[in-house]
């Protein structure tokens, strides 16, 4: 994709789109270094005026979600990676963010909302849901929390084993969590120390 572009294109470097396609192909190969490779090589383009186009919130969220499933992402890396999202105008400033989100289009949402949802993914790898809990409360402070955000949250508690987490993030989320949060919620029953059996059935109840 890069070499076929950069052939055709008018810079000496990939367009963003490619770059954006070349992260989310690393996904599903597991390729955590692959990822960091692209985007710091996107990074080292900029600066040099090899290309014209920063990552947009698409290509945030594509880069989160392929260091995920590597466990790479802890809330350092989180909080570091929302920073830049929002120097390179690709997250709006925190205090003024329910008044861009408003503003924006679903298309636009959808993307901010991936970015930490993305993120919430990385941190659930890891089991890390005292982080996931304190990235969800940022994410909501935002107006960017969706299902997958409070779903990723209860993944990371069913990881931890923390049943009283992942029926906290449940009860927060107002309805919005899908089947797949629910499903982390019964697993970190199972998994908590000793097991809780009576809170999964009152959760399979509701």
């Amino acid at each position: 994709i890069f070499e076929a572009h950069a052939r055709d294109g008018d810079v000496a470097a990939p367009d963003g789109l490619a770059r954006t396609a070349a992260l989310q192909a690393c996904r599903p190969l597991g390729d955590d270094a692959a990822a960091k490779r692209v985007w710091d090589a996107w990074q080292a383009d900029l600066a040099a005026g090899r290309t014209r186009d920063a990552p947009d919130a698409f290509a945030f969220s594509a880069f989160a979600a392929a260091r995920a499933p590597s466990g790479a992402v802890d809330l350092a890396f989180a909080r570091a990676l929302l920073a830049d999202a929002r120097r390179a105008g690709a997250l709006p400033p925190a205090d003024s963010s329910r008044a861009a989100v408003a503003a924006s289009s679903t298309r636009e949402v959808d993307a901010m909302s991936g970015l930490y949802a993305s993120l919430l993914e990385g941190l659930a790898a890891r089991g890390r849901v005292g982080d996931a809990v304190s990235l969800l409360g940022e994410c909501e402070d935002c107006g960017l929390a969706g299902a997958a955000a409070y779903d990723a949250a209860a993944a990371a508690a069913a990881v931890a084993g923390d049943a009283d987490a992942a029926i906290a993030v449940l009860r927060r989320s107002g309805g919005a969590s899908t089947r797949r949060g629910w499903d982390a919620a019964l697993r970190a029953c199972a998994a908590a120390t000793p097991p809780r059996p009576g809170a999964a059935s009152a959760l399979l109840e509701e």
